[in-house]
């Protein structure tokens, strides 16, 4: 009887009307009962067994008409139909006595009650939402202890559907109970459990100190520990630990999190005595560090942004000793020693070095870390307040040995080196007596260096801050310039931090324009701590985890649909073309893309007549080629480091991603590219982070089926990435004494890849066999000008190669065969610049500088020469830069060098839109109703970014 007063009263919270009350809303009406509630039957357990006995006598009474009183006053319960549900359960269990008298051995059958209760809440579940009447079995769940499996699965699919449902839970009373089974061991109910607290501390974590108290802390500290549990669900306990830890006192939890192990040296968070830290908190703080740096490198922009703000906190901590480590390493001899240091510009292009080469010692550091810095000494003068020291330069001795001193005190070197003796550089010096890893210091600044030129703005802006706060920071070459008034070449511009719209979708990236900390100056003397950089992280997790995670979005059906239909227009295309002539003598359109340049890349789109082409300023243009109307232009960034490698399609039968790959290897992704300024950037990673190459010549091929990206260039290595993880996830060594200057990927056997060399060899690596190398040859031979293009699978036939030299010959080989090539095409006298290989189609093309275009058939025979454009004066198409093949159609798209046009070329009978349909077309782009391509990303780059943060 006990069971089913607390059932009742907790059903009347959601499902009835408190006395005088006014009915508005179904969240009006539950917020005016729940104080009340909470008042009676929460706070005190003796008052809350008064009010239950209260609801069972008033059950009672009523029917020998009397009426009993309570006050507060109380809605009148005793004619709700869940009294009908437990006289039903009683009436069962009173049925079953006689047979149990009668036979004592006679099996007992347990009520039906709770299991009835349980389907009716899991239909409820498949048919409700929160404009519907809230399921009234939704606090009765949790009440027998031997249906807590079921009933603790479908709560968690109560709570996912939204914030919503996680007040409607709490407001019934659940987390005393959620709270005890966290004392619990059953292995059964820990992912469910962890799920749940993970949808309630999203939405409240006022609930953090009786966590705590009651040592559910601990609960998720060993699920953390355990080994069988997926990472989406260590993700969610480690989000509730540190909803435990946010705004909670320290002295109160037993977990910290990461950035907080490193100190930051704030006089607030630790003693007076600046020499009291003990040796083994350093050491852990160096442990966490140097984990940190190994993945400072990480694909994925979100890990890269969080240890970013993590090690600025190390720089704040350990702001002296660096410093001291920096100036040493840089302080030279003489200036002539200055001179001959590397620019910073070109770490990561012509030289790219990990952290770890770093760590030898002060010579490699000095010749890696580039002339644009400025490095304060170890004197800087500090705030008494321990905040930031605003006053203007010091003169003091230099750093610099018998250097002069320049009128503000700071000296600048022939390198551009600016060596600082004060704490104008923005940074506390709340640095204590440490003892001093040079190997972990020289690390971290070089780490930093990097992160201060990462291709994401955030990231590099957080780098910045970081090396100001050491004393080192870029300097704009303009402001430090020779005694004879001339700059260095080769100088590094810092962009404004809010250079790009950091977003792809409604993404963590946002927030970026909320964060505080996102431009190197120095900051006001009253800021304090709130100079380091915020972590995005936690704001981004406690709003998406608030959002359903176990169901598909809304919009999958029709993309679903929308792929189909893809699917079926792509078969349909490529049964034309595989029939088709291909011979490609008719020019359907010519852009002027107006590119200083001359147009480096170009690319066609499968599904919409837009081509996007780009030079190698990185400046990105898109163009409908069939109204001959341009539909955006961007900047793939504002670095005055630039080059141009590849433009690349990713998710191409979904709403595609536009992959640029810069020639320093650096990666960024973009979406909504067709839509004009409404391009997004996605992602940014640096492909080649941590390996050598001798030219900024990396090269790049994408792999839809397996989601690879493959990057190499002038360097030993080949490095493949998992875009979906974003992750290196292989590096396969080239067995080459030259380096890569062409790849293609399968389109037919995942992990298969074709590389073409400087030295004019061939080789095929397969990153599923542990050898990686299952094929070699020298077609070019004797001739040993480097590959300039290849293509594998040409006319999706599995054992083809086509290999082009810039020597102007064409090699056809057949990997079942020898290494000797079965056709050989002299397409060109030299110069050869650009080889296209259609997919599906039996066709490839040839591109010259000196202005000429050839078309093959795969047997080898001439299709089309073109020279001239097919205009009145027949004017010649210009140097070809590049050539791409429509994916599942033939046409071909030529950019030239010399005049930066770009053309399409089709067979004569490509039909092309007639006048009315062009009419119609301009008409709407006048309305603004032109076609917008709009883009979905790939699953493992949208997991965590398609969420607006509250």
């Amino acid at each position: 009887m006990k069971t089913g007063c607390v059932a009742l009263v907790l059903c009347l919270n959601i499902s009835v009307d408190p006395p005088d009350v006014i009915k508005i809303s179904p969240c009006a009406r539950k917020e005016c009962w729940i104080d009340l509630f909470q008042r009676l039957f929460r706070q005190d357990l003796l008052v809350a067994s008064l009010f239950r006995n209260f609801l069972l006598a008033e059950r009672i009474m009523r029917s020998a008409n009397c009426s009993p009183i309570s006050y507060p006053l109380l809605p009148p319960t005793h004619q709700h139909h869940m009294w009908d549900a437990w006289d039903m359960a009683a009436e069962i269990c009173l049925s079953k006595l006689p047979q149990l008298i009668a036979d004592p051995n006679a099996e007992f059958q347990p009520s039906p009650f709770f299991t009835e209760q349980l389907t009716a809440f899991e239909v409820w579940l498949d048919h409700g939402s929160e404009d519907k009447k809230p399921p009234e079995q939704l606090p009765i769940v949790l009440l027998s202890q031997s249906h807590r499996f079921r009933a603790l699965v479908l709560l968690g699919r109560f709570l996912d559907m939204g914030p919503w449902a996680v007040d409607l839970a709490l407001s019934v009373g659940i987390f005393p109970y959620v709270l005890k089974l966290l004392q619990t061991s059953a292995m059964e109910l820990r992912q469910i459990l962890v799920f749940i607290w993970t949808k309630i501390l999203s939405l409240d974590k006022s609930c953090q100190v009786d966590l705590v108290k009651d040592g559910g802390h601990a609960y998720f500290i060993r699920f953390l520990d355990s080994l069988d549990a997926y990472p989406e669900q260590r993700a969610m306990a480690a989000f509730v630990l540190a909803v435990i830890v946010d705004g909670h006192r320290v002295r109160a939890s037993a977990v910290f999190a990461l950035g907080n192990l490193v100190d930051i040296g704030s006089p607030s968070l630790n003693g007076a005595d600046d020499d009291s830290d003990d040796d083994e908190k350093v050491r852990a703080e160096i442990n966490v560090v140097r984990s940190l740096l190994q993945i400072s490198s990480d694909g994925s922009p979100l890990v890269r942004s969080e240890v970013a703000v993590a090690l600025t906190r190390f720089a704040m901590g350990h702001n002296k000793h660096i410093k001291s480590v920096a100036a040493e390493y840089w302080k030279p001899q003489t200036n002539s020693l200055l001179k001959s240091l590397p620019s910073l510009a070109n770490i990561n292009s012509s030289n790219v070095y990990s952290p770890s080469s770093l760590i030898q010692g002060s010579s490699g550091l000095a010749s890696h870390i580039g002339p644009v810095l400025r490095v304060g000494s170890d004197n800087s003068a500090t705030a008494r307040d321990g905040r930031i020291s605003t006053s203007s330069p010091i003169a003091t001795n230099s750093i610099m040995h018998g250097s002069p001193q320049s009128d503000d005190s700071s000296q600048h070197s022939d390198s551009g080196i600016l060596l600082r003796e004060n704490a104008s550089n923005g940074g506390l010096n709340y640095s204590r007596s440490r003892p001093i890893d040079n190997g972990i210091y020289s690390q971290f600044i070089a780490t930093m260096c990097n992160v201060a030129k990462d291709p994401y703005p955030r990231i590099a802006s957080i780098g910045k801050r970081a090396l100001s706060l050491i004393g080192v920071e870029q300097v704009s070459m303009r402001n430090s310039r020779l005694s004879n008034g001339g700059a260095h070449p080769g100088e590094t511009s810092v962009p404004p931090s809010s250079n790009f719209g950091m977003a792809r979708s409604s993404s963590w990236f946002d927030m970026n324009s909320a964060d505080p900390l996102l431009s190197s100056s120095a900051a006001p003397s009253n800021m304090g701590l709130d100079i380091l950089p915020q972590s995005l992280i936690y704001r981004w997790s406690c709003g998406h985890f608030s959002r359903p995670l176990l169901t598909g979005s809304d919009d999958n059906e029709e993309a679903n649909a929308r792929r189909e239909e893809r699917e079926r227009i792509a078969m349909d295309c490529i049964a034309k073309c595989q029939r088709s002539s291909c011979k490609m003598t008719s020019q359907i359109a010519s852009w002027d893309t107006r590119f200083e340049l001359g147009t480096k890349a170009s690319l066609l789109l499968p599904f919409s007549p837009i081509v996007v082409a780009a030079d190698e300023n990185e400046q990105i243009r898109v163009w409908n080629y069939d109204d001959a109307l341009p539909v955006n232009t961007f900047e793939n960034h504002k670095l005055s480091d630039r080059g141009l490698s590849k433009l690349l399609l990713i998710n191409e039968l979904d709403d595609s991603l536009l992959l640029v790959g810069s020639s320093d290897g650096n990666v960024r992704i973009w979406r909504n590219y067709t839509q004009k300024g409404g391009q997004k950037l996605v992602t940014a990673f640096s492909s080649v982070q941590g390996y050598r190459s001798a030219g900024r010549s990396i090269v790049f091929d994408w792999q839809q089926q397996s989601g690879y990206l493959y990057a190499s260039g002038d360097m030993s290595s080949i490095l493949v990435w998992d875009l979906d993880k974003e992750q290196l996830v292989n590096t396969i060594q080239s067995t080459a004494d030259s380096g890569i200057s062409a790849l293609s990927a399968s389109q037919v056997r995942c992990g298969q890849f074709a590389a073409g060399f400087l030295d004019a060899s061939v080789r095929i690596f397969d990153v599923r066999t542990p050898d990686r190398l299952v094929y070699t040859a020298r077609p070019h031979a004797p001739r040993s000008e480097k590959v300039v293009g290849i293509g594998f699978q040409p006319g999706f036939d599995p054992y083809k190669i086509v290999s082009a030299s810039q020597a102007g010959d064409i090699q056809f080989l057949d990997v079942r065969r020898a290494s000797e090539p079965y056709l050989t095409i002299e397409a060109h006298r030299g110069s050869l610049m650009a080889l296209a290989v259609h997919r599906h189609a039996p066709v490839i093309a040839s591109g010259s500088a000196k202005q000429m275009i050839k078309v093959f058939s795969l047997e080898g025979e001439q299709l089309t020469i073109i020279r001239y454009q097919p205009s009145f004066m027949g004017q010649r198409i210009g140097s070809v830069n590049c050539l791409s093949f429509h994916r599942y159609k033939s046409l071909l798209a030529a950019g030239a060098g010399d005049n930066a046009l770009v053309s399409i070329y089709a067979e004569d009978n490509y039909q092309l839109p007639t006048l009315m349909q062009c009419v119609q077309r301009c008409f709407e782009v006048a309305l603004g109703f032109i076609w917008r391509h709009t883009t979905v990303e790939e699953s493992g780059m949208s997991t965590w970014e398609d969420v607006e943060v509250e």
